[in-house]
């Protein structure tokens, strides 16, 4: 079949018209052209697939006069495609004629901007998919075999025989690339590469990819010394050769070589214009481990840059890596970089409704993020700011966002504001324990330590297998009444819950020193300082300890280290009962000024 045997293409378009028109002109143009360009020896396994808007107008009537038996019918909001099942004679596969076929059905196709038109057909009892894209202008065909151990005998016969100038030859040496590959027998793999290197002996690109595809049968074998030396080999022919270089950097990455690992993503992520999530990513990741810190502000930017919007989202994953690492002012950047992405994209007015609605979702999720991260670092206004951006700007009037709220106005002591929020949270979910441990610490603020008990002993009973917070408040509140027995199963059990906790194991120390287990309080409180060595309470305690043991000296430095992480811990020093021995030294009045 060629060119000249077929009707004239104006004809043909009528397959496009009819999607559009549902004039009973367009419509018999549309199909007599249907059935012109392809003559159906099984009319049930013709499928055709349109706009949604379309549906109504068109599919009954087309389906109708071709007499689908059974048909299927698929939308895409994302595309316009029209698909449709069709047998070619095994004869005319490969050659000029059914090239000069496959580039005029292309050209039926080419109204619209991104249209595929899906081609099955057999050759020797063996199923094989041609998916022919229209893009811009370019006509792409990717061959995929179906229930096939061997293609290299079909492959080798379309690289052959197809005209030198064909789009479709260079593809088609693609897709033999590509089972040379993933073959899963590697004396095969092996046999496809020889192929190439026989069809395109003098193509650059055709050596270095039977180098990589050496290389990757050799890691399928587990010689990853070899594997690299091809992979190296391939670049030195083509230093351009995206996936060899992907590989190496990948390898690199997989060995712990981080730095060899940025040099060769560098390379790729400049070969692809999206600049390579997934790279990037990692390139990020080895930052990380080398601690180069300096360079990661760029690398986020622009993985923010060359991602879609939607995938910022998953850059918080770094912000808690960076959060981990005490690099809240990474984290902070990263976030802001989010923020903006976000917001860029919500005053683009193509976006539809559903995509508005979960960019909107993204940028609360990521402000509550930054609320947090202004909270790590101490600043409170900037965190209570941005919560109450995202409760009354944005009218994202929920759970997690006044709970948010609540724990700020608690490192603010605000009570009133705090009174307000925990009501709005009863109302919001009545039954949620942390609105009740959120009661607590309101009331420990209070000095009303048997109603903070009561709420903390309510947390736990709403959630007796994984209440930390409930746990750790029901211990807090007895050993603010002086019950430090009874308190510390309490503590223990938080720290089965959520083991290395720095806070618990501190309060735990102090209550084991209050009845006098010593040793185990200051293992609790070295403990404490190991996890969070900025946090000033098990310092405290070991110098009231110290204190009580008469070491002054030693009291003296643990009381200096704590002052060092809180200024406000002189306050408590003036009036700490444990410390009367050390009232009489200068050098303990000089911790006073």
């Amino acid at each position: 079949m060629n060119k000249q045997s077929l009707k004239e293409v104006s004809d043909i378009q009528g397959i496009v018209n009819v999607l559009f028109d549902s004039s009973k002109e367009a419509e018999l143009s549309s199909l007599a052209a249907i059935k012109q360009l392809f003559p159906l020896t099984d009319t049930s396994q013709a499928t055709i697939c349109i706009k949604p808007e379309n549906e109504n107008k068109c599919i009954d009537i087309i389906l109708q006069h071709l007499g689908v038996l059974e048909n299927t019918i698929q939308s895409s909001e994302e595309e316009l495609r029209l698909q449709k099942r069709i047998i070619i004679n095994p004869d005319s596969v490969g050659g000029e004629e059914f090239c000069n076929l496959l580039e005029l059905i292309a050209q039926t196709f080419s109204y619209f901007e991104d249209t595929r038109l899906m081609l099955f057909y057999t050759l020797t009892e063996k199923q094989l998919v041609a998916d022919v894209i229209i893009k811009e202008q370019k006509l792409f065909i990717k061959i995929i075999p179906y229930e096939s151990k061997d293609n290299s005998e079909f492959y080798s016969r379309c690289l052959k025989d197809a005209p030198e100038d064909s789009a479709i030859r260079s593809l088609w040496y693609e897709e033999t690339f590509e089972a040379s590959i993933f073959s899963s027998d590697i004396p095969q793999r092996y046999k496809n590469i020889k192929m190439l290197e026989q069809i395109l002996p003098d193509d650059q690109k055709a050596k270095a990819d039977t180098k990589f595809s050496y290389a990757m049968c050799e890691f399928k074998l587990e010689h990853p010394l070899k594997a690299m030396e091809y992979l190296h080999e391939a670049i030195e022919i083509l230093p351009d050769h995206f996936a060899s270089l992907e590989q190496l950097a990948t390898q690199y990455f997989h060995e712990k070589a981080y730095a060899q690992a940025v040099v060769y993503y560098e390379r790729a992520i400049q070969l692809i214009p999206d600049g390579g999530r997934d790279m990037l990513a990692r390139k990020i990741d080895c930052l990380i481990a080398l601690d180069r810190w300096k360079e990661l502000p760029t690398a986020i930017s622009d993985l923010v840059t060359f991602t879609p919007i939607w995938r910022s989202r998953w850059l918080l994953l770094f912000c808690k890596k960076f959060g981990d690492y005490k690099r809240h002012d990474l984290r902070l950047f990263a976030l802001h970089e989010i923020i903006d992405n976000y917001q860029k994209k919500l005053s683009d007015n193509s976006i539809t409704t559903n995509e508005k609605s979960e960019l909107l979702e993204a940028l609360h999720f990521t402000y509550l993020h930054l609320v947090y991260t202004q909270h790590a670092l101490g600043n409170m206004n900037s965190a209570l700011m941005y919560i109450d951006k995202i409760i009354n700007e944005y009218q994202w009037d929920n759970k997690a966002a006044h709970r948010a709220k609540a724990i700020i106005l608690m490192e603010l002591k605000m009570i009133p504001e705090l009174e307000e929020e925990i009501e709005i949270l009863k109302v919001l979910e009545s039954k949620d324990p942390e609105t009740y441990v959120l009661e607590g610490g309101l009331l420990i603020l209070k000095h009303k330590f048997e109603e903070a008990l009561s709420a903390y002993q309510k947390a736990v009973r709403l959630e007796p297998y994984n209440c930390y917070n409930g746990y750790f408040g029901v211990g807090h509140a007895l050993a603010w009444l002086g019950r430090d027995t009874e308190a510390i199963p309490y503590y223990q059990k938080s720290l089965t819950i959520k083991p290395n906790q720095p806070r618990c194991l501190s309060d735990l120390g102090s209550s084991l020193a209050n009845i006098g287990q010593t040793n185990e309080a200051i293992e609790a409180l070295n403990k404490a300082i190991t996890l969070e060595p900025t946090y000033y309470h098990p310092y405290y305690v070991l110098g009231c300890i110290a204190a009580k043991a008469g070491n002054a000296e030693e009291a003296i430095q643990w009381l200096s280290a704590s002052i060092a992480c809180n200024p406000d811990v002189v306050a408590r020093l003036k009036e700490e009962p444990d410390l009367i021995s050390l009232r009489s030294l200068s050098i303990f009045q000089k911790l006073l000024q």
